[in-house]
C-alpha cells in the first residue's frame, strides 16, 4: 500500500479561526493593560516584513526552477518538500501575527482622541497587521508554487 501525503493544503478557514481568537486575547489584554505597557515602536513589526520579503524573493527563485525557465536546473526534491513546510508555518505565523496586531490596534485606535500615544501605536499595530497578512499570503504562495499536479498516473491507484 502506498503512503498517503500527510502534509494536507492550509486551509484558509484555519487561518482566518487563528486570527480572530488571537485578536479577541491581544484586544483583553492591551485593553486591560494599556497603561502599564510599553508604546509600540515602529521597528516592531519589521521583522515579519522582511521575513515575508525574503520567501518571496527565495520563492521566485525556487518557482522559476521548478518551471526550467532561465536554464536553471531543477530543485531537489527534499528542498521543494521544505519549502512546502516553510509556507505552511509562515501561513500559521503570519496569521497569527495578523490577529495579534490587530486586537493590539482595537484599543488604542478606540482611543484615538484622547491619549497621544493612541495615535501611534495604531498607526504601529496597522502596519503589523499589513506585514502579517503579507507573511501569510507568502507562505500560502510557496505551498502553491510547490504543490504536485496531478497527472494520469493517478488514476490507476496504488500498485
Amino acid at each position: 500500500m502506498t503512503p498517503q501525503p500527510s502534509i494536507r493544503p492550509t486551509r484558509i478557514q484555519t487561518l482566518i479561526a487563528l486570527a480572530v481568537a488571537l485578536s479577541l486575547l491581544s484586544w483583553a489584554v492591551v485593553s486591560g493593560w494599556y497603561g502599564d505597557i510599553p508604546p509600540f515602536e515602529w521597528f516592531m513589526p519589521v521583522g515579519i516584513g522582511l521575513v515575508a520579503a525574503g520567501e518571496l524573493f527565495g520563492g521566485r527563485v525556487l518557482k522559476r526552477r521548478i518551471e526550467g525557465t532561465d536554464g536553471a536546473p531543477p530543485p531537489d526534491p527534499l528542498v521543494a518538500a521544505r519549502v512546502v513546510v516553510l509556507g505552511k508555518a509562515s501561513a500559521y505565523l503570519g496569521a497569527g501575527f495578523a490577529g495579534l496586531w490587530a486586537g493590539a490596534a482595537l484599543y488604542p485606535a478606540s482611543q484615538w482622541g484622547y491619549l497621544l500615544s493612541a495615535k501611534t501605536d495604531t498607526v504601529v499595530a496597522l502596519v503589523g497587521v499589513a506585514l502579517s497578512v503579507a507573511l501569510t499570503c507568502t507562505g500560502l504562495w510557496l505551498e502553491s508554487i510547490t504543490r504536485i499536479k496531478a497527472s494520469d498516473d493517478d488514476d490507476r491507484g496504488p500498485r
